[in-house]
């Protein structure tokens, strides 16, 4: 009988913990739905930038899952890249890792570098009303 009670314990326990599990995943992709998305278009090329963290609306996360070629454009060099936001922020900077360089914006847009090679760019967008998101994306230059 004790074996049983043991058997029982634990099955609810595991039970239990696949329906927190769950929850908590579908919390987190609740809270990510309402975050305003930014793609990235070249040449009638576009893909989605991977939002890296955020203070939005009350909603606070930092995420690590970056995967370089799932966010990626692959560009000729020195063609222009348009930024496209959901929501227009308020304002918004761009920076590209290793580099020293500042990032020349005109109306959303700016030129790729004219070098081959892989670019990871940071866009950080704010809405005064709302809070800050944070996008990630890589571009490779060919």
């Amino acid at each position: 009988m004790g074996k049983n009670i043991k058997i029982i314990a634990f099955g609810i326990t595991a039970l239990s913990l696949m329906i927190i599990t769950i929850k908590v995943s579908n919390g987190k992709e609740d809270n990510i739905k309402n975050i305003p998305k930014l793609q990235i278009e070249s040449n009638s090329i576009n893909t989605n930038s991977f939002i890296s963290d955020y203070n939005y609306d009350g909603a606070k996360k930092y995420l690590l899952d970056y995967d370089d070629d799932k966010y990626s454009l692959t560009i000729a060099p020195s063609s222009k890249i348009n930024l496209k936001f959901s929501n227009v922020p308020h304002e918004y900077t761009i920076s590209q890792i290793d580099s020293n360089e500042n990032i020349q914006l005109n109306d959303y847009s700016f030129e790729a570098p004219s070098s081959k090679g892989s670019y990871i760019y940071y866009v950080t967008a704010r809405w005064y009303d709302k809070g800050h998101v944070t996008y990630k994306f890589t571009v490779y230059i060919k």
